[in-house]
């Protein structure tokens, strides 16, 4: 009875060592975050009910170890407001300490857009976004963020 007590304790011992290992690289995939921005927006389709946008998307890989992307899910808030969402089973890798671009489809409805409208009739001078991303890389998943803000008025002059 005393080895098996014994060895039962060994197994824990090994199964915890093994849990602290891959937690710690559960740990580093986050550590050096992809930074994610918006660099280009366009309409691709519009009808009555939904229309289609073209994201331009770069992402920065500030690790020195490059990251492949395998599959993404996104969603565009403009203004604090959804605006547009899509998926992408498109595979790119990030190289190391460099950066990737790429063109995501997104979909909107009517109703986000004519939020937006509506609020540049009440003398709106700044457009706020927020792009999250939860993309797969391996069996890992990434959670990513990105945003900005646009200054209407220096567009003006």
């Amino acid at each position: 009875m005393h080895e098996n007590g014994s060895s039962l304790r060994a197994r824990r011992r090994v199964l915890g060592a093994v849990a602290v290992v891959a937690l710690a690289g559960c740990a580093s995939v986050d550590s050096e975050r992809l930074e994610v921005s918006l660099t280009g927006l366009s309409l691709a389709e519009a009808a009555l009910l939904e229309q289609r946008f073209l994201l331009r998307v770069r992402l920065v890989n500030p690790s020195g170890e490059e990251r492949r992307i395998d599959g993404a899910v996104y969603e565009l808030a403009v203004n604090g407001q959804p605006f547009a969402r899509g998926v992408s089973d498109q595979a790119l890798v990030v190289p190391r300490f460099g950066e990737a671009q790429v063109d995501w489809m997104a979909t909107g409805t009517t109703g986000g857009v004519l939020r937006q409208v509506l609020g540049f009739g009440s003398g709106r001078r700044r457009i706020t976004y927020r792009l999250r991303v939860r993309a797969q890389s391996g069996g890992a998943r990434l959670h990513l963020e990105g945003g900005g803000e646009i200054d209407l008025t220096a567009l003006a002059n």
